[in-house]
């Protein structure tokens, strides 16, 4: 009788901490993850985020108010150029994006001085290094798992 009251209060433990952990939802960022489309704030709060950082690194390459005005309509641009393609629901190919960043570069060459733009590709190369590939725990990055297939697969 006493194993059989355990039981019981076991099962009720369970069957409570299990609705409480449903109850909270998919964690950090929803679905998408932290930062993802489901994340804090979503698509808008990423884009403002993404504005700032290309705000700072305007800042630090020293660009004039003029300048800053020209590069705020380009930014406005390319984003109207995005916000088409997302919403046709269609994932464009890496040859639109590469085709929208040469032309996005062209139009930045075109409002920076020289100096200006080295040192704004200094800086954003610096940035993809810190956020983008080569991030440490990835796949073949310090603390990551060794990139190609595991030793024994098919074709090693």
């Amino acid at each position: 009788m006493r194993n059989c009251k355990l039981i019981v209060w076991a099962a009720i433990a369970i069957a409570s901490l299990s609705s409480v952990a449903l109850a909270q939802g998919p964690g950090p960022g929803g679905p998408g993850g932290r930062g993802g489309p489901g994340g804090p704030g979503g698509r808008a709060a990423f884009m403002a985020r993404m504005a700032k950082m290309e705000d700072d690194m305007y800042a630090k390459v020293g660009v004039t108010p003029g300048q800053k005005k020209k590069l705020v309509a380009l930014r406005a641009e390319r984003m109207a150029k995005m916000d088409a393609i997302m919403k046709s629901g269609k994932r464009p190919d890496p040859a639109t994006g590469k085709a929208m960043r040469a032309e996005y570069d062209a139009k930045l060459q075109k409002i920076l001085s020289k100096a200006q733009y080295t040192k704004y590709e200094a800086l954003r190369q610096q940035m993809r290094a810190q956020f983008g590939r080569g991030r440490p725990g990835g796949p073949g990055g310090p603390g990551g798992r060794p990139g190609g297939p595991p030793p024994g697969a098919p074709g090693h």
